[in-house]
């Protein structure tokens, strides 16, 4: 994914940064400032906000929020009011999904790994209970469960819109891993990574803009493991415990990385007519998939953003 980016403001100063090792991945800062140091100010603030969120979030992390809240099983907990928001939005979203957003899918993938027969899949039983009005919630399922594709884009949301809030920042884009938040003036042209063309100097698999947006890509084309000699997928459709082979790439935009986020991965374990049949209930978000076979999908709200050339 590469982010050409600009601002028509003759004065303004662009600043971008990089970093390595953030949430696992890479991290890439952009601020249109109108100053220097405000642009060193929301640097700073976009770290520190990715920091105290990673510390509730992070699955791999023995002393995350997220991790000592699993040791309790059937007990209200008070929990922060970023957790209890992306737990309620989790279980929301694996409802609206009828199971194919499944926030306990990792325990399908240690069974294989481990060469067992996976847990059977339960819909009708919600995960966990919240009450958004206390900041209390009560783990229901004995699985763990992983929060990682919900909860990148809310990281990338929170960052981004801390530091536009600083004054003489203008524009900001957070982009970790290639999943980016955009909040401010203008617009973002972004060009896709096409699933069979990876390199900085292949052709786009497509090119939009965003503007106040998310943008997210999922795909097993890139990420997987060996079991019994074949290759899987790391993305799992948990509807029938198997691996989701059917994509080799989501690309979504909405109002939200957070949004974009959950849809990509949704999608990526969906049906051809399922995807039509979620997109149609979703005006404000842009869809874009590649198939195996290379067919590929888009509707109308992302042709239309793929028509300004950048």
């Amino acid at each position: 994914m590469r982010l050409p980016f600009f601002s028509k403001r003759s004065k303004s100063v662009h600043t971008v940064r990089n970093y390595e090792h953030v949430l696992g991945t890479s991290l890439e800062l952009q601020f249109v400032s109108e100053t220097a140091s405000s642009a060193e100010r929301a640097e700073q603030v976009v770290l520190a906000e990715i920091e105290r969120l990673e510390a509730i979030f992070n699955r791999y992390r023995p002393d995350s929020e997220l991790n000592r809240w699993q040791a309790t099983h059937l007990q209200w907990v008070d929990v922060s009011p970023e957790l209890a928001f992306v737990l309620s939005t989790a279980e929301a979203w694996r409802q609206r999904s009828s199971g194919a957003f499944q926030p306990t899918v990792e325990a399908i993938s240690e069974a294989w790994r481990c060469g067992e027969e996976a847990p059977e899949a339960d819909f009708e039983t919600p995960l966990w209970d919240v009450n958004l009005a206390t900041y209390q919630a009560k783990r229901i399922t004995p699985h763990p469960a992983s929060l990682n594709a919900i909860a990148k884009g809310f990281i990338i949301d929170q960052a981004a819109e801390k530091a536009a809030e600083l004054d003489g920042i203008l524009t900001v884009l957070v982009n970790i891993g290639g999943d980016l938040r955009h909040v401010g003036e203008g617009r973002a042209p972004v060009a896709i990574t096409h699933p069979h063309h990876d390199s900085e100097n292949s052709e786009a698999a497509s090119k939009i803009w965003i503007s106040n947006e998310g943008l997210a890509t999922s795909g097993g084309y890139r990420r997987g493991y060996q079991v019994g000699g074949q290759r899987r997928s790391h993305l799992i459709d948990p509807t029938r415990q198997e691996a989701a082979n059917g994509s080799l790439s989501v690309s979504v935009f909405a109002p939200s990385a957070m949004l974009a986020d959950v849809i990509s991965t949704t999608v990526s374990v969906l049906s051809k007519l399922d995807t039509v049949s979620l997109m149609n209930e979703s005006p404000e978000v842009g869809l874009s998939v590649i198939y195996e076979g290379l067919d590929s999908f888009q509707n109308s709200l992302w042709q239309n953003r793929s028509k300004p050339q950048i």
